[in-house]
């Protein structure tokens, strides 16, 4: 029903926003102009021949948008999963494209960037977008001025600048769930020269999915946060801004609950299905069917309480200096992020173990750029440009450690005599007499190290031939070098941990658990290659603007932070035995030594769009059409024990993206963005898709709708309403579920009042108002299967309806 609403609403909103000419220009006020930096200068948004969706404070305020995931809401080409881990389940995804799966060694191909300062894992940018004036999503490849990894877009963020006036304020929330939320910032000069602000953040709220026993609430948010910065005016010519931050967040999160369409094969009784049912009511001392939580009342039941600890921390130095000719630019950024994650990593109630995960992330980076312009040169009528060279180095330190919960050994001893077709006694006399599983022990441990250095090199010309036309030239070189190093903290010799496994740990070694492999020690891969693009602009009209062209977009290889990336890990699999009586495996007694680097990954874009403005600024509609041609996609497949990262076939998206924003009245303004996406996988993947699958989290169909009413109620107050929804259709949620999510639509509203000098505000709201059940990714449950060993699901649920009340207030 609420799609259905959702299309009828588009429908009429794109008649509604058709160009009026009958009605009088001066009965209505104009769009506000916005001024984007996405070719490293400021410009109009409407002068760039970039898809870009630039969203204000004033935006991000009407719609809720608290955090990175709420983006969505705005951008139907955009889509931001959060999984249970920060650190390398946090996909995003433009126009159909991103990099998938839990790999440690990835980094994202849609590049985020915070005041210019680049940030290599999605997940330190999800904590709060405190104090952030504008957001700025350009979809497509972004290989020359941002450059690594955006070979599907960037997310760019702009702080707040101090003002040079003494200012004031914030904001109280308050909700259901228990929400408190406070921001709060002060600003002004410091001196004739210096101007400061400061600004933080405090957000608490209780899980979104219930605990049945014994653990708080799952989803919880518990966040504060400070960003401090200074702005030094140093002469005439050079201006210095500092930037310092910090967060620090403690959660209860993210483990999700069965999906509906794979629940009832746990219901069914048998051998497996029992044990499960029996163990879990033992763990909780319970006659209930913990097994039959319904996922639609979001309740879930883990054996240990998972917990999520995340802290990050920076500084940015801007300096900009007017050399006269030319204005150059210089952006220092480092950063550290530490994040720790502990959970049950089964995903249920069964005590099969536990995982311990921790990072630590230490960037830092270092741009120059060189920004002018050259009049008249030749056949030019001008010529402008932008000239940079840039530096980063990242430290990324990985720990995990796997421990035997005391229901693993009963899941092997029912597990393995059933895929082998011995029975138990017999199997495991034939495989050395070891024990399944022993509980408290570890199965693994392991430590990586990466070390990543990049150097690079770019170019950015706009040749005006004319008033109305101009060519877009764009060029970098960069250079990647990484160093893996690995250390197994149980054993560095692969036969001792061989043995240790078949003793202790039976179960995991005859599945070639994808936990800790042998030592490795100062593995390096390296990188380097050109992107460009070029790009045709056309002025038809002051206000309309016509561009085409072409894009090259390179995201580096690299090397794999997995065991199965490595090989040498013990595999009872291929042992002489299993290859003897079954014909399975290689023999050896290990995995096979593979390659655990991975290549580049590149994309080819064509793209033509349209950008303008009509009834005299009323108006604007901006329109993209696009083909993408990917080739080497860097793949993260989930192997039943771990993930297995490759390069395979090439993939095609193409697709159509409208946004169209209108001021109807003098009270009334609407927007909607659509987006169309036909994706496809090439033949040459790996299982379980099939050649020709829609890519992940590809909706067909996308839009956003967005509504702003509001009218002077007496000499000094008005009311406003604010409506959103974002619409989804149906989408494969994992790569390696073949099952498609159905369409959705979230709708979101705000109603008020203000005082007409922007002093203040209050406002009641409500987040997916309809309380629309929808889940945001599948994932195979590990260690759970039914009677046919086949594997049970799991899914990750979006949020459900919230509702609040926010108190603003500016002085």
């Amino acid at each position: 029903m609420a799609h259905q609403l959702f299309r009828s609403a588009t429908l009429s909103l794109i008649a509604a926003t058709c160009p009026l000419t009958t009605m009088a220009q001066e009965r209505y006020p104009v769009l506000e102009e916005i001024i984007v930096t996405a070719q490293k200068r400021s410009q109009s948004l409407q002068d760039v021949p970039i898809a870009i969706t630039a969203i204000s404070q004033e935006m991000l305020e009407n719609q809720n948008i608290y955090d990175v995931l709420d983006l969505q809401k705005a951008v139907p080409s955009l889509t931001i999963v959060q999984g249970y881990n920060r650190a390398n389940g946090v996909p995003m995804i433009i126009r159909g494209m991103g990099t998938l799966g839990a790999q440690p060694a990835f980094e994202g191909s849609v590049g985020t960037y915070v005041d210019g300062v680049y940030r290599s894992r999605p997940g330190m940018v999800l904590s709060s977008m405190l104090d952030i004036g504008q957001v700025e999503v350009l979809r497509g490849p972004q290989g020359t001025l941002f450059g690594k990894n955006t070979t599907a877009g960037a997310i760019t963020m702009a702080s707040n600048q101090p003002a040079p006036e003494f200012g004031y304020g914030g904001e109280v929330t308050l909700g259901d769930y228990d929400r408190q939320r406070f921001t709060g910032h002060v600003t002004g000069p410091i001196s004739d020269a210096v101007l400061a602000r400061l600004a933080v953040l405090s957000d608490q709220r209780n899980g979104f999915t219930d605990a049945v026993y014994q653990h708080d609430d799952y989803g919880d948010l518990d966040t504060q946060a400070i960003k401090g910065s200074l702005l030094w005016k140093a002469n005439d010519d050079v201006d210095i801004k500092l930037i310092a931050d910090y967060s620090d967040s403690n959660e209860v999160c993210c483990f999700g609950n069965p999906v509906p369409f794979n629940r009832a094969m746990s219901l069914t009784g048998g051998p497996f299905n029992d044990y499960y049912r029996e163990a879990a009511q033992a763990n909780f001392d319970t006659t209930k069917d913990l097994l039959a939580l319904d996922p639609d009342d979001r309740e879930t039941q883990n054996n240990v309480q998972p917990s999520n600890d995340n802290t990050d921390q920076g500084l940015a130095v801007d300096i900009n200096w007017n050399l006269g000719f030319a204005e150059l630019r210089s952006i220092s950024g480092y950063r550290n992020w530490k994040y720790n994650s502990k959970g049950d990593f089964d995903f249920g109630p069964v005590d099969i173990g536990t995982l311990e995960e921790d990072y630590k992330v230490d960037t830092y980076s270092q741009e120059f750029n060189l920004n002018g312009s050259i009049g008249a040169l030749g056949f030019l009528k001008e010529l402008q440009y932008v000239a940079g060279l840039y530096y980063a180095y990242e430290d990324f330190e990985q720990y995990r450690a796997f421990d035997a919960g005391h229901d693993q050994a009963g899941i092997w001893e029912l597990f393995w005599p059933v895929q082998a077709g011995v029975p138990e006694p017999v199997l495991r006399g034939l495989l050395g007499g070891g024990t399944w599983a022993t509980t408290g022990e570890p199965i693994g441990k392991v430590r990586h190290t990466l070390k990543t250095e990049t150097l690079a090199a770019f170019t950015h010309l706009t040749a005006a031939l004319n008033e109305r036309s101009s060519i877009i030239l764009g060029v970098r070189y960069s250079d990647e070098e990484k160093t893996l190093d690995r250390h197994n903290l149980l054993f560095s010799d692969v036969a001792d941990y061989s043995a240790y496994m078949q003793e202790f740990m039976l179960g995991g070694y005859m599945l070639g658990a994808n936990i800790a492999g042998p030592d490795i020690n100062n593995q390096t891969y390296s990188d380097g290659e050109w992107t460009y693009d070029i790009k045709f602009q056309y002025f038809a009209s002051p206000d309309t603007q016509l561009y085409g062209g072409y894009s090259r977009g390179f995201k580096a290889g690299g090397i794999g932070m997995d065991p199965e990336a490595g090989g040498g890990q013990p595999s009872g699999l291929n042992s002489p035995l299993l290859l003897a009586l079954a014909g399975m495996g290689n023999g050896t007694g290990y995995a096979d030594l593979e390659d655990p680097t991975y290549k580049p990954e590149y994309v080819d874009t064509w793209e033509v769009g349209l950008k303008s403005q009509y009834l005299d600024g009323r108006g604007r509609t901006n329109v993209a059409l696009f083909y993408n041609d990917i080739e080497d996609i860097q793949f993260s497949v989930f192997s039943g024990t771990g993930f297995t990262v490759l390069n395979a076939s090439n993939a095609d998206v193409s697709g159509v993206e409208l946004e169209n924003f209108f001021a109807l009245t003098p009270n009334l303004r609407l927007g909607m963005s659509v987006t169309w996406l036909d994706t496809q996988y090439g033949d040459d993947i790996p299982p379980p898709a099939e050649g020709g699958r829609e890519l992940t989290l590809a909706p067909d169909w996308a839009g956003a709708l967005s509504m702003e009413y509001e009218r002077p109620l007496t000499n000094s107050l008005a009311g406003f309403i604010n409506a959103n929804g974002a619409y989804r259709g149906d989408q494969h949620l994992a790569y390696d579920i073949q099952d498609k999510l159905d369409d959705y639509t979230v709708l979101g509203m705000q109603l008020g009042v203000r005082s007409l000098d922007n002093g203040w505000d209050i406002r009641a709201w409500c987040s997916n108002c309809l309380d629309e059940t929808y889940a945001t990714a599948y994932f195979n449950a590990p260690f759970y299967f039914d009677d046919n060993l086949e594997q049970y699901q799991g899914q990750f649920l979006g949020p459900p309806r919230t509702y609040g009340v926010t108190l603003r207030a500016n002085f």
